[in-house]
C-alpha cells in the first residue's frame, strides 16, 4: 500500500470516529442527521478512492470510479440538506419542488455514472497511473455538484448577513472554512482534472476532508462542550483499538497472535472504563452546573425580593413619621397645659402615649436607614462638630424618662480641651440617641456615665467616646454579633419583646462611613455593659 493510501485510510478511520461521535452525541436533530450522511458520503469517497488508487484490474477501477462519483452526491445532498437545517430550517431553495430536482438529478448522474458510457467512456492502468476518459454527461455532474455546493454556502453567507447569535457565526464560520478549501479541492483533484484527463491527484480530494470534518465536527460539539471530554476518551480509546486489531490482523505466530489479541482486549476493557468513568464525571458536572443555574437564578430573585422589600419599607416609613411626629407634638402640647389643665391620671396616659410614639419614631427612622444603607443611598453632610456638646444636649432631653425611672447619667468631662471632629452632627446624634436608649432602657438602678478620650492608631488620631452603664450586662457570646441586622441579645429579647434589632447595625454602619469605630465591652450578665465610639479628629 502507498504512503498516500496510508495516509487516506488514516483519514478515513479519523473521519468514521467522528461520524460516529456526531451521530450518538447529536440531539437527532435534521442538521445532525445530514451532517452523518455528509459524512458517511465522505468515508464512501474514501475508500473507493483507495481501491481505485491501488489496484489495476479494469472492472474494479470502473467500480471504484462509479462509487465515488456516487459518494459526491450524497456528500453534496448531505451538506445542502445541513445547510439547511443548521441555523433557521427553511433555507434558500429549500422548497419540496427543488429537493426532488436536486435528489432526482442526483440518482440520474449515479445511475449514468455506472451504465453510461457517455460519463465514463474508458479507465486504462498504465503501471501507477490511471488514465481516465470521460464522456460528455461528467460535464454536468461537475456543474451540479458545483450548483449544490454553492447554494449551501450562499445559505451560510445569508445566516452570517442577516445576523444571528455570536456563537452561531463563530459555528458557520468555521463550517464555511472547512468545506470550501476541501470543497474546492475535491472539485479541482477529483473533476477539473479528470476532465482534463490527468488522475494523478485523486488521492489529495479525500484527504482534503480531515479539513471539513474537522471543522464541522468542532462547530457541531462546540454547542455542548461538556461532551468534549467524552468525545476525546471515545476516540483515543477508538485510535488505540484500531491499532492493536491491526497488529493482532498482522500476527506472525501463535504467540504473537495470543500476546497482541491479550492487548486488544486489555484495551477494549480499558477504554469502556474510561469512558464510563468520564461520562459519570460530566454528569456529575452538570448536574452541579444546574444547581449552580438554579442557585443563581433563586439569588437574583432574592435580590429583587430584597429591592422590593426595601423600596416598600422606604414607602411605608416616610409615609408613617409624618403622622406619628404630629401625634408627638399634640402629644407635648396638652401635656404643657396649653389645652387646659389634665388630670394625673391623664397625664400618665398621655405620658405613656408619647413614650411609645417616640419608640415608633425611632423603629421608622431605623427602618429608614436601614433602606437607605441597602440601596446606596445614606448620605452624609460632614462639618465640624463637638461630641461633648451633642452628647449634652441629647442627656438633656431624655431628663424625663431619667427621672421616671430614677436614674442618672453623668458625663465627665476630660481634663484635655476636647477637639473638634468631622462628622454629620445628625447621623452621630442619632448614634449617640440609641446608645443612650439603649443604657436607660436595659438598666434598673444606677445610671450611666459618659466619658471622652484620646486616641492615636497608625498615626491618626481619634476622639473616643464611652457610654458606661450599670444595667443588665451583655453575654460574651452575644457580644460579636450584636452588630448584626436583625440580632439581638437573648437575654434582651426575651426582657423587650418590641426591638427590633436595627439601631446598633445602623450605628456601626454610620460610623463605619465615618471612618471610625464603635465596639462593646461586657464582663457579663448583671456587670453593665461599656460602648464605646472613636472618630477621627478633624484636621
Amino acid at each position: 500500500m502507498s504512503i498516500l493510501s496510508i495516509i487516506l485510510s488514516i483519514v478515513t478511520v479519523f473521519n468514521i470516529g467522528l461520524g460516529a461521535v456526531i451521530f450518538f452525541h447529536g440531539p437527532r436533530k435534521k442538521a445532525d442527521l445530514s451532517y452523518v450522511a455528509t459524512v458517511l458520503g465522505i468515508i464512501i469517497w474514501s475508500i473507493s478512492i483507495i481501491i481505485f488508487w491501488e489496484f489495476s484490474e479494469p472492472v474494479v477501477l470502473f467500480y471504484a470510479l462509479a462509487t465515488s462519483y456516487f459518494a459526491g452526491v450524497v456528500i453534496t445532498l448531505g451538506f445542502w440538506f445541513f445547510a439547511n437545517e443548521f441555523n433557521t430550517p427553511g433555507a434558500l431553495f429549500s422548497y419540496p419542488l427543488t429537493r426532488v430536482i436536486f435528489i432526482s438529478a442526483g440518482i440520474a448522474l449515479v445511475g449514468f455514472a455506472f451504465f453510461s458510457p457517455d460519463f465514463i467512456s474508458a479507465i486504462r492502468a498504465d503501471g501507477n497511473l490511471k488514465i481516465i476518459e470521460t464522456g460528455y454527461l461528467h460535464v454536468f455532474y461537475v456543474a451540479y455538484i458545483i450548483i449544490v455546493m454553492s447554494l449551501s454556502f450562499i445559505k451560510f453567507f445569508r445566516d452570517l448577513w442577516f445576523g444571528v447569535e455570536p456563537e452561531k457565526k463563530k459555528q458557520i464560520l468555521y463550517i464555511v472554512l472547512g468545506t470550501f478549501i476541501t470543497t474546492v479541492m475535491g472539485i479541482f483533484f477529483n473533476l477539473v482534472m479528470v476532465e482534463k484527463g490527468n488522475s494523478s491527484f485523486v488521492v489529495y480530494g479525500p484527504i482534503s476532508t480531515i479539513l471539513m470534518v474537522g471543522f464541522i465536527s468542532y462547530a457541531v460539539i462546540r454547542q455542548n462542550l461538556m461532551q468534549v471530554k467524552i468525545i476525546a476518551a471515545e476516540i483515543f480509546a477508538m485510535l488505540v483499538s484500531v491499532v492493536l486489531f491491526s497488529r493482532l490482523a498482522v500476527s506472525q505466530n501463535p504467540a504473537d497472535f495470543i500476546f497482541n489479541g491479550s492487548l486488544f482486549i486489555f484495551a477494549v476493557i480499558f477504554g469502556y472504563l474510561l469512558i464510563r468513568s468520564v461520562a459519570k464525571e460530566i454528569e456529575n458536572r452538570e448536574k452541579i452546573a444546574e444547581l449552580a443555574e438554579e442557585l443563581k437564578k433563586s439569588n437574583e430573585e432574592l435580590k429583587r425580593l430584597d429591592e422590593a422589600k426595601s423600596e416598600f419599607i422606604s414607602i411605608a416609613s416616610h409615609q408613617l413619621r409624618s403622622p406619628l411626629t404630629a401625634v408627638k407634638g399634640y402629644i407635648s402640647i396638652l401635656l404643657e397645659g396649653t389645652f387646659g389643665r389634665l388630670t394625673a391620671g391623664q397625664i400618665e396616659a398621655l405620658h405613656k402615649i408619647y413614650v411609645s410614639t417616640e419608640h415608633l419614631i425611632k423603629l421608622i427612622d431605623d427602618l429608614l436607614n436601614l433602606s437607605r444603607i441597602e440601596s446606596g443611598r445614606m448620605h452624609y453632610d460632614f462639618k465640624k462638630t463637638n461630641l461633648l456638646d451633642l452628647a449634652k444636649e441629647i442627656i438633656e432631653e431624655y431628663g424625663p424618662n431619667l427621672e421616671k425611672k430614677h436614674l442618672r447619667i453623668i458625663i465627665t468631662e476630660p481634663a484635655f480641651p476636647i477637639p473638634l471632629i468631622e462628622a454629620d452632627p445628625d447621623k452621630i446624634r442619632q448614634v449617640i440617641l440609641n446608645l443612650i436608649d439603649n443604657a436607660i432602657r436595659y438598666t434598673d438602678k444606677g445610671g450611666a456615665e459618659v466619658r471622652f478620650y484620646h486616641k492615636e492608631v497608625g498615626g491618626k488620631e481619634y476622639l473616643g467616646m464611652v457610654i458606661e452603664d450599670s444595667g443588665r450586662g451583655i453575654e460574651k457570646d452575644d457580644i460579636e454579633h450584636l452588630f448584626t441586622k436583625f440580632v439581638r441579645a437573648e437575654r434582651t429579647r426575651k426582657l423587650y419583646t418590641e426591638g427590633t434589632g436595627l439601631g446598633l447595625y445602623v450605628a456601626k454602619k454610620i460610623i463605619d462611613d465615618h471612618e471610625g469605630r464603635i465596639y462593646v465591652e461586657s464582663e457579663g450578665i448583671g456587670k453593665g455593659s461599656s460602648f464605646f465610639v472613636e472618630l477621627p479628629i478633624a484636621g
